[in-house]
């Protein structure tokens, strides 16, 4: 045995016992990360469905209206002569409506809330949203632009005009500022950093709740707007184009076909977790330093004695018997230490005594040894000088062979009764 492996057992015993709290700690981490997921998907998915109901909401109103509209008579007759009143209350009742008009076939604004510039009524035909409108022939929320006559980023809803034979004769138009397709969300809940607004089928960003790099009314080049219309209703990981990386959530909006999206940093979803676990671990780590700290300090106090014990049974072999153990440290070890030196000191006595009959033995009495059987097992010099018999032929044998005919059988039997008694 060497000094090291008491300590080596202990040091074993506590990786035995810390192994599976580092494995269990680990898990725990990991099952806080999946928990922190868990809780922004279900944040996120919340929020993004909110935006779908809100935003979804005033786009189902102003469809309303704009049919309520298209089945006025006035507006019916496209007269730029007799336009319907409706159109200035309708604006001024929505300061979301940048305009409120109407347009025949052709795309001749016919009637509008605005007044223009040049007195002239503008054609439509030539702007991104009117030929969309006469393709699908139903109500169309076109692609955001900036508006010639509003003078800002708009996008136009549009609904048909029918008449009476159900042929379409011309369209009603709101032009909405973006800002009304905020859907005012509890944002203030949100990490620094957030994206959330909606996305068109093709890519066109259509409203953003920031937009520092002018990106509305384009298709941002970015993998988080690739993501956005390839997944359309889920959550994913994606780098956005500002280098961010971050966690999205997106859901449809059926009825305008685009899609809503909230993304949030991904190194703010972690950042409770991550937090936590590094706490975690730093408790656990110093919990271990102790733990392998007291593992040596009780390994040396067990093992220095051990290492004593071990050089004193050394040196007994070696036959000096002048060394004794430290009888210090534990218990146990001391009670070993303590029983170790008295089995010395009793050797000690006992090779005394051994040195002291040796002597005795070669005196000039005639001496022999037996077993309890009474076999000679050694004889001395004078004892083979007295009976002329030599060693060899006394061992072996018992001491009736030397039986004096001046004792009788009477005499014997006391004397051996006598050596069983009293020794």
């Amino acid at each position: 045995m060497n000094t090291s492996s008491v300590r080596t057992h202990l040091l074993l015993l506590v990786m035995a016992v810390s192994v599976p709290l580092v494995a269990l700690i680990a898990y725990d981490i990991y099952d806080d990360m999946q928990e922190t997921i868990d809780q922004t998907k279900t944040s996120l998915r919340s929020m993004t469905n909110m935006m779908v109901s809100n935003t979804g909401g005033r786009i189902a109103n102003a469809r309303q209206l704009l049919e309520r509209m298209a089945v006025r008579p006035q507006v019916r007759r496209l007269d730029p002569g007799h336009c319907d009143s409706i159109l200035k209350d309708l604006r001024s009742l929505n300061l979301s409506y940048a305009d409120v008009g109407y347009t025949n076939l052709q795309g001749d604004l016919i009637c509008s809330a605005l007044p223009h510039m040049s007195g002239k009524r503008p054609n439509l035909a030539n702007t991104p949203w009117f030929p969309i409108f006469m393709k699908n022939r139903s109500f169309t929320i076109g692609q955001p632009f900036f508006g010639p006559i509003t003078g800002k980023w708009v996008s136009v809803l549009s609904q048909p005009i029918w008449n009476e034979r159900h042929e379409m004769i011309g369209g009603v138009q709101f032009s909405v500022d973006l800002a009304t397709f905020d859907p005012h969300i509890p944002a203030q809940f949100l990490p620094a950093d957030s994206y959330f607004g909606f996305i068109s089928e093709d890519g066109t960003l259509i409203w953003r709740n920031r937009d520092p790099n002018s990106a509305v009314g384009t298709r941002p080049n970015s993998d988080a707007a690739r993501r956005t219309v390839e997944v359309r209703n889920g959550e994913f990981e994606s780098l956005s184009a500002d280098g961010i990386l971050r966690f999205f959530s997106v859901v449809p909006m059926p009825e305008t076909g685009w899609i809503a999206f909230v993304g949030v940093p991904v190194s703010a979803v972690y950042a409770a977790a991550r937090q936590r676990s590094i706490t975690i671990a730093a408790i656990v780590l110093a919990l271990m330093v102790v733990v392998v700290g007291l593992a040596i300090a009780i390994s040396r106090r067990i093992a220095i004695p051990v290492a004593k014990l071990e050089e004193t049974a050394q040196a007994v072999r070696r036959g000096d018997l002048s060394v004794r153990a430290t009888e210090n440290g534990p218990r146990d070890i001391a009670v070993v230490a303590r029983e170790f030196n008295a089995m010395i000191e009793a050797q000690q006595r006992n090779d005394a005594r051994l040195r002291i009959a040796a002597t005795a033995f070669e005196s000039q009495e005639g001496m022999m040894i037996t077993d309890a059987n009474y076999v000679i097992l050694q004889a001395n010099h004078a004892i083979t000088e007295i009976t002329g018999y030599t060693a060899e032929e006394l061992i072996g044998r018992t001491p009736r062979m030397l039986r004096s005919l001046r004792h009788s059988d009477e005499f014997y039997e006391q004397m051996w009764d006598t050596v069983k008694r009293t020794g």
